[in-house]
């Protein structure tokens, strides 16, 4: 389910510093996303899940503390939560009167006073 998705993303960040830093994408898995994408109608929430589930652990590696990169950030589990929300809301922020307008100007201009 969604709930399971996002229960093993979190888990996934809360567990960054064990284990290895870095995991090599299997053959199986490459070979699965060189097929064509999903059909037009999508796929079924089950599938679609695992399929999702399936990628946690192939990331860049930039979550755990021992990663180096040079220039790479570190990810942020705060990121996380904001990412969810503006995901689900899809906010086009070209125009209308809602709350996706006010926090772009909002964070540009933080971001012109950091300047």
């Amino acid at each position: 389910s969604a709930h399971a998705v996002l229960d093993a993303s979190l888990d996934k960040l809360e567990a960054a510093s064990e284990g290895r830093v870095w995991t090599p994408v299997p053959d199986d898995l490459k070979e699965a996303l060189r097929a064509p994408v999903p059909p037009e109608d999508g796929l079924a929430h089950g599938e679609l899940c695992e399929r999702l589930l399936a990628l946690l652990p192939y990331g860049a590696g930039n979550t755990h503390p021992r990663f180096f990169g040079w220039v790479h950030g570190s990810g942020s589990p705060g990121g996380v939560l904001p990412e969810l929300v503006g995901a689900a809301m899809n906010a086009n922020c070209g125009g209308r009167d809602h709350v996706g307008i006010y926090v772009e100007r909002q964070g540009l201009t933080g971001g012109k006073e950091m300047m």
